[in-house]
């Protein structure tokens, strides 16, 4: 598991980026490929599998809303 960022001090310049990767293969090692053992930041994604072993993420905002509306047609 990757292990959790240190407090920012007054010395440290953090950084935030976003990567976009549209890969044919859904394997776990497309994701080994990006994020190295010392990661820790968050990661969002959609639910599949191979980023459950990401320390923290984050489900995305669209399928979720998409899962909601599925609920609200279904109408139980």
């Amino acid at each position: 598991m990757p292990r959790r960022a240190a407090a920012p001090s007054s010395k440290e310049v953090r950084r935030t980026f976003t990567v976009f990767a549209v890969r044919a293969s859904r394997a776990a090692t497309a994701v080994d490929e990006y994020l190295t053992s010392t990661f820790c930041g968050i990661v969002t994604c959609d639910r599949a599998k191979m980023y459950w072993r990401v320390g923290r993420i984050q489900w995305c905002w669209a399928h979720l809303k998409r899962d909601f509306q599925g609920l609200i047609d279904r109408g139980d």
